[in-house]
């Protein structure tokens, strides 16, 4: 027969064991959002995953399962999705053992990184608001860091690149409009008392603000920083009473024509480089992915890591379809771009819930951002920890876990 005190004793032992798991989950996770902006590459991001993510994860695997089938069906559809693109490698024409299993291996991290955000954002429900202030943060900081390094981090087109590992200057340019549309979120006031800023927060995150824009401006990203103004202009425009709404459209378009006015008299030059860049490769890019693909339109291709693009007539090519859309079409057909489309649709719809919550949601209005953006942007989702995790994965974990505004009170809620 147990001691009574000996069974008190293993029930504190758990529960410290218990509190200590959690705890190394928790920081895990936070430390592996903000890692790809204090590391020198995506490869030392890969070792943070392992032991940040993957170790909780197998230890806490019993109850992040039992969570993981609790939930609404929507987590399920992402699941089978993802399943569903790694078995595109099995009909790749010249399928290869170990690119299937690498494939696999891949949404195995996929898989985890899914299920253990949603275990940990759904048992600690301020643990989402510090995850995007943080990443936020660390964000505007590395754009300084980069800013400071600017010599170093110029390419021979003069635009800047990202230090460590958002060493693209594409890559960086998207985190960093990321980041500005959720700094826009914070300055705009919200409709109750617990979403005003003090004087010092607002200071502060202008001179976030400022950073980030810089840093966006020297990138050179167009499509960032095209998508990031169209989120903003959104997001003020619904936010504004109806009354004010016409006032709203006649200052933008003012504001618009002024600003096209001044550069088009002071600084033409930059015309002048919109047109010779265009597009830059991607109608060349997006062209052969279709007429590659167009045999196999249904399906796709079936995915193979080798599959560069040829542009300027072979001489060159790129490893991806600069589109996350045309990349799943490439290699997962019309089916894998439907199914896409209708699972974005319905992980946005959760935050649609018959009142206007979802206006003042910083995850909503950061994947509107990820909705737009990987458009031009992107490729194929089912990899390592990199840089479509930045536009893609982390996002989407951010607005898939975060509860229904109709669920959560505005003292709660993110933002």
């Amino acid at each position: 027969m147990n001691h009574p005190e000996s069974i008190g004793y293993r029930a504190r032992h758990f529960i410290e064991l218990n509190g200590v798991l959690h705890s190394y989950a928790l920081a895990g996770w936070l430390l592996f959002l903000v890692s790809p902006y204090l590391l020198d590459s995506f490869g030392k991001v890969g070792m943070v995953f392992y032991f940040a993510c993957a170790l909780p994860w197998l230890l806490l695997l019993p109850r992040i399962k039992a969570s993981w089938k609790a939930q609404a069906p929507l987590n399920l559809y992402w699941l089978v999705f993802c399943i569903y693109l790694w078995a595109s490698s099995l009909w790749a024409e010249n399928v290869v053992a170990s690119e299937v299993f690498r494939g696999f291996r891949y949404l195995l991290f996929v898989l985890c990184y899914l299920s253990l955000s949603q275990y940990l954002i759904e048992r600690y429900s301020w643990l989402l608001p510090i995850a995007v202030k943080l990443l936020v943060g660390v964000t505007a900081l590395h754009a300084l860091y980069s800013l400071i390094h600017l010599e170093d981090l110029l390419t021979s087109l003069g635009r800047m690149q990202g230090a460590g590992a958002v060493w693209n200057e594409l890559v960086a340019g998207n985190a960093y409009a990321l980041a500005i549309v959720a700094v826009v979120h914070y300055l705009s006031p919200g409709p109750t008392h617990s979403q005003m800023m003090q004087t010092k927060q607002k200071l502060g995150c202008v001179v976030l603000l400022a950073c980030l824009l810089v840093a966006l401006y020297l990138t050179g990203s167009r499509s960032s920083a095209l998508s990031a103004m169209l989120i903003i202009v959104a997001m003020l425009y619904v936010r504004k009473q109806a009354a004010q709404r016409l006032q709203y459209r006649i200052f933008v378009v003012l504001l618009v024509g002024v600003v096209l006015l001044v550069v088009a008299l002071f600084m033409p030059e930059y015309f002048a480089v919109l047109f010779e860049r265009g597009l830059s490769f991607r109608p060349d890019i997006w062209t052969y992915v279709i007429e590659e693909t167009a045999p196999h339109w249904l399906f796709g291709q079936g995915y193979y890591s080798e599959a560069d693009i040829p542009i300027r007539g072979d001489s060159v090519s790129v490893g991806h379809a600069h589109s996350l859309y045309l990349s799943v079409y490439r290699f997962a057909g019309l089916l894998g771009v439907v199914a896409l489309l209708v699972l974005l649709a319905l992980t946005l719809a959760r935050k649609f819930s018959g009142n206007d919550a979802w206006k003042y949601d910083v995850t909503f209005w950061i994947f509107m951002f990820v909705l737009i953006v990987c458009s031009v942007n992107g490729r194929f989702p089912i990899d390592r920890p990199g840089w479509i995790w930045l536009i893609l994965w982390i996002p989407l974990s951010f607005v898939l876990f975060d509860p229904p505004a109709e669920n959560q009170t505005s003292e709660n809620r993110v933002g």
